[in-house]
């Protein structure tokens, strides 16, 4: 999977990913969120209250289904990108490689998460590196 990840400065800092990578976010956060016993284990796993870290999911289901409806009407390919805020960067980065840590199998992530961890930890590198070279 080759990452298509960017980081934009369009109206302040943002990650820009195709609707899929974002999919795969929102599915990785799903999850961490559903598989953690307590709202202090996803603290230190995410770095965030389970709370906050649930209501950013939910923007980021919404947003999905923005740029899912902006691709049907054929708009342009812009507004059928997933833009997140940069400072959002490290929840979903720790997102993606948490969730590969909590399943044994591929098998049984694939089925959890509906990937591959190679796609999700392939994708965190794309965050990496779109910050390392912006633009």
């Amino acid at each position: 999977m080759t990452s298509t990840v960017k980081l934009v400065d369009a109206d302040g800092p943002f990650i820009e990913f195709r609707r899929s990578d974002a999919r795969l976010v929102s599915s990785a956060l799903s999850y961490v969120l559903s598989s953690v016993s307590t709202p202090a284990t996803v603290e230190l796993l995410l770095g965030s209250p389970a709370e906050r870290v649930d209501r950013y999911r939910a923007k980021l289901t919404d947003a999905i289904e923005a740029a899912q409806r902006a691709y049907e009407a054929r708009e342009s390919r812009e507004a059928s990108k997933v833009r997140v805020p940069a400072q959002r960067a490290h929840l979903l980065y720790t997102a993606l490689v948490v969730s590969t840590h909590m399943t044994r199998s591929e098998e049984e992530y694939n089925i959890q998460v509906g990937a591959f961890k190679e796609n999700a930890l392939d994708l965190a590198d794309g965050i990496i590196a779109a910050f390392e070279s912006p633009g």
